[in-house]
C-alpha cells in the first residue's frame, strides 16, 4: 500500500506545474492529488494553493479550486470554489461558491456573492 501511494504521488507530481504568484501570494497548480492531508502532492502547503482539479481520495485542502474537485469523504477549500465539487461527506467553502456542489450530507458556503 505505501509503495502504491508513494507511485501515485510521484506520477500526479510529475503533471503539477506549480508558480509562486507574487500578487497573491498563492501558489498554483493544474493537478492535486491527496489521500489525506498532509499527504499529498503540496504536503503541509496544500491550503496555500489554488487548483484547476483535484482528486481526494479521503479528504483534501486548498486555498481555492477552479474546475472540478472530487472527495471520498471530505473537500476543505479556504477561499473560492468554482465548477464542480463532489464530495461524499461534505464540501466547505470559505468564502464563496460558484457551480455546482454535491455533498452526502453538507455543503457549506461561508459566504456567497
Amino acid at each position: 500500500m505505501k509503495t502504491t501511494l508513494i507511485s501515485i504521488l510521484l506520477l500526479t507530481g510529475s503533471f503539477i506545474h506549480s508558480t509562486l504568484s507574487a500578487q497573491t501570494g498563492s501558489r498554483h497548480s493544474t493537478f492535486h492529488f491527496s489521500f489525506i492531508p498532509p499527504l499529498s502532492t503540496h504536503g503541509n502547503l496544500a491550503r496555500e494553493y489554488s487548483n484547476v482539479a483535484s482528486f481526494n481520495v479521503l479528504a483534501g485542502i486548498s486555498r481555492d479550486e477552479e474546475a472540478f474537485t472530487f472527495g471520498g469523504l471530505v473537500n476543505i477549500v479556504c477561499n473560492n470554489i468554482n465548477g464542480f465539487q463532489f464530495a461524499g461527506l461534505a464540501t466547505y467553502a470559505g468564502n464563496n461558491g460558484r457551480g455546482r456542489m454535491f455533498g452526502g450530507l453538507a455543503n457549506v458556503v461561508v459566504r456567497s456573492y
